[in-house]
C-alpha cells in the first residue's frame, strides 16, 4: 500500500528554559554622571558577570599608533592607585574570580566575574583600575618584548598573513584594514604618555556602559556606580563615522611565503551590524560550515582538497565581509579557489532545500539558547548591542528571527553578496592564475 509523501515541515523549538526565560528583564539606566548602565538580575546561582565598555578601539587610534588599542588593553590591569599587578593578580585569584581588560576594533573595556559574596571586595579592585590606572614603564617594556614576539611569530604563520592581507584589502582606507596587533615599529614608539592620552580619549562618563548579570541588587549597584562616575569626565559618546569605499573589481593577493601548505581565503563585501539580514546570513554560514557543512563534504570529503575549511564572516559599525578559507597542498589551490566560489554561487543558483534550511535553524538557535546558560555571555551580547546602537534586549530573543528565514531570503542574499567583486588573498610557495 502507497502513502502519500508527506511534505517536510520542520517543528518550532526553544530549549532555553532556564534562567534567561525565568529571570526579570534587563533594566536600562541612565547614571547621573551620563554613563548608562543594564543590570539583569539572575539569582539562580551565586555569581557575577559584569562589563564596562567604551566606545573606541582601533577607530581612535592614529595611522601610525597600529597596536596601540593592544597594548593599552595588556596594561590597563598593571597597577592602579591602591594595588599594584601583583596586587591585583593575588586578590583576585584569592577570591577564585575572573579580571580581564579587552580592546578591539570598535570597543575597549574592562571585565570581572566572581561569586557573589565576594561583591564588595572586587568592586574595589575594579574602581580603583577603572579610576586610576598608572601604566608603568617596567610593565610596558614587558608587554613590548611579549607583543613582539608575538609578531615574529605571527610574521611566520601562512593563516595569519593570509587573514591580514586579506582585510587590508577588503577594507582598504578604514581602520578595519589596520593590523589589531601592530607592527614591531610602531610598538617600538608607543610609550606610557600614549596609553595615558588614549585613556583621557576614551574614558567618558557620556561614553561608558556597564554590564551587570547576576546574584545582585539594582539599588546598590546604581549607588556604588553613581560613586564611581562621578570621578571621571562627564565628555560625550564617541560616535566617529568612516564610510566603506566601494569595492569595483576583484583582486587576487599572493604573498610568496616558503611552506609545504597554500592557504587562500575568498571573500566578498557582507553586511553591517544593523542589517536585518545579518540572520539570514548566520544561516548561510552554518549551512556551509562544520563537518556536515557544504564546504567540509564537497571540498574536503569528496574532493580531498583542503586539510582545513571553513566559512568566514564579520559584521561591523560600516561594513563587513563573507568569505571562506581553505588550507590545500600548493597544487591543488587554483582547484581550491574555483570550487569555493563553486559553492557559494550554488547558494545563488538554487534554493535551499527546507530539510537542509529546518537543520540550520534548529542548530544557530540550539548553540545560542545552550551559551546564554553562562552569564558572561548574556553580558556580552545585551552591552555590545546597546554601545553599537541595536536593541539590547534583541540578542536574548533570537529563535523567531532564524525561523523566519525563508530559502527565497537565503536565495536572495546569496546572490546580492556573491555577485560581487572578489577578494582573494593567497599565502604559499606558489601563485595560481
Amino acid at each position: 500500500m502507497s502513502r502519500e509523501k508527506q511534505k517536510f515541515s520542520a517543528k518550532k523549538f526553544n530549549i532555553n528554559t532556564g534562567a534567561i526565560k525565568h529571570s526579570p528583564e534587563t533594566q536600562k539606566i541612565v547614571l547621573s554622571s551620563g554613563a548608562t548602565l543594564l543590570i539583569r538580575e539572575q539569582k539562580d546561582t551565586p555569581y557575577v558577570a559584569m562589563k564596562a565598555a567604551f566606545m573606541g578601539g582601533v577607530r581612535v587610534e592614529k595611522e601610525n599608533q597600529n597596536g596601540l588599542t593592544e597594548l593599552f588593553s595588556r596594561n590597563w590591569l598593571s597597577g592602579s592607585q591602591n594595588f599594584s599587578e601583583d596586587d591585583i593578580n593575588l586578590k583576585v585569584d584569592e577570591m577564585a574570580a575572573g579580571l580581564g581588560a579587552f580592546g578591539g576594533r570598535n570597543s575597549v573595556g574592562l571585565s570581572m566575574d566572581y561569586l557573589s559574596p565576594f561583591e564588595d571586595r572586587m568592586l574595589e579592585i575594579y574602581a580603583d583600575s577603572l579610576l586610576a590606572p598608572q601604566f608603568p614603564d617596567s610593565i610596558l617594556e614587558r608587554e613590548k618584548v611579549v607583543i613582539k614576539n608575538q609578531i615574529k611569530s605571527r610574521n611566520d604563520n601562512p593563516a595569519q598573513i593570509c587573514v591580514l592581507n586579506f582585510m587590508k584589502e577588503i577594507f582598504k582606507g578604514h581602520p578595519y584594514s589596520r593590523d589589531l596587533v601592530g607592527s614591531e615599529e610602531s610598538i617600538a614608539a608607543i610609550s606610557s604618555k600614549e596609553l595615558k592620552d588614549y585613556y583621557k580619549k576614551v574614558v567618558h562618563a557620556k561614553n561608558l556602559t556597564f554590564c551587570v548579570v547576576g546574584d545582585v541588587h539594582t539599588d546598590k549597584w546604581v549607588k556604588s556606580l553613581e560613586e564611581i562616575t562621578k570621578e571621571l569626565p562627564r565628555g560625550e559618546k564617541i560616535s566617529n563615522n568612516f564610510p566603506v569605499g566601494p569595492l569595483t573589481e576583484s583582486k587576487k593577493l599572493f604573498h610568496e611565503l616558503k611552506k609545504e601548505q597554500s592557504h587562500i581565503i575568498v571573500g566578498y563585501r557582507g553586511l553591517t551590524l544593523k542589517d536585518s539580514d545579518r540572520f539570514t546570513l548566520e544561516i548561510i554560514q552554518s549551512v556551509l560550515s562544520g563537518q556536515g557543512g557544504r564546504l567540509f563534504l564537497e571540498l574536503r570529503d569528496k574532493n580531498s582538497l583542503a586539510y582545513s575549511v571553513s566559512p568566514m564572516h564579520m559584521e561591523g559599525i560600516e561594513g563587513g565581509y563573507f568569505g571562506g578559507y581553505i588550507g590545500c597542498s600548493p597544487e591543488k589551490a587554483e582547484k581550491a579557489i574555483s570550487m569555493l566560489k563553486a559553492e557559494f554561487q550554488k547558494l545563488a543558483d538554487t534554493k535551499l532545500g527546507e530539510e537542509e534550511l529546518t537543520r540550520a535553524q534548529r542548530y544557530l538557535i540550539g548553540r545560542h539558547d545552550i551559551e546564554l546558560q553562562r552569564k558572561s555571555t548574556v553580558c556580552n551580547a545585551i552591552i555590545f548591542d546597546d554601545i553599537y546602537g541595536l536593541d539590547y534586549r534583541d540578542s536574548l530573543e533570537v529563535a523567531e528571527k532564524y525561523f523566519a528565514v525563508t530559502p527565497e531570503d537565503i536565495q536572495k542574499l546569496a546572490q546580492k553578496i556573491f555577485s560581487q567583486p572578489t577578494i582573494i588573498s593567497l599565502v604559499g610557495p606558489t601563485d595560481v592564475k
